[in-house]
């Protein structure tokens, strides 16, 4: 793996730490258990090898996964908000 697909790879990873705080502020079952299924992932695939297209796909799908996350909290922080309000 080269040295910018590695640093893709864990600024994926940071942001799919930094999403799952947003999105499951205040669970902490979420919390631990959105943890737990993050490393899992990025353990199975630390060794990966093949063809580029092969790593690349990893890796949209690591960027995927965090615009999901902070796709869904921005609308249900939206909806909590508008539900909550009185006018």
């Amino acid at each position: 793996m080269s040295s910018s697909t590695a640093l893709r790879a864990l600024s994926g990873y940071r942001r799919l730490f930094r999403a799952r705080k947003k999105l499951f502020v205040g669970d902490i079952r979420a919390l631990t258990e959105s943890r737990f299924a993050i490393r899992a992932e990025f353990d199975k695939n630390r060794t990966v090898s093949g063809p580029p297209e092969h790593i690349e796909g990893l890796l949209t799908m690591i960027d995927e996964a965090g615009k999901s996350a902070l796709v869904l909290f921005y609308h249900v922080h939206a909806g909590v908000q508008y539900k909550g309000s009185t006018t």
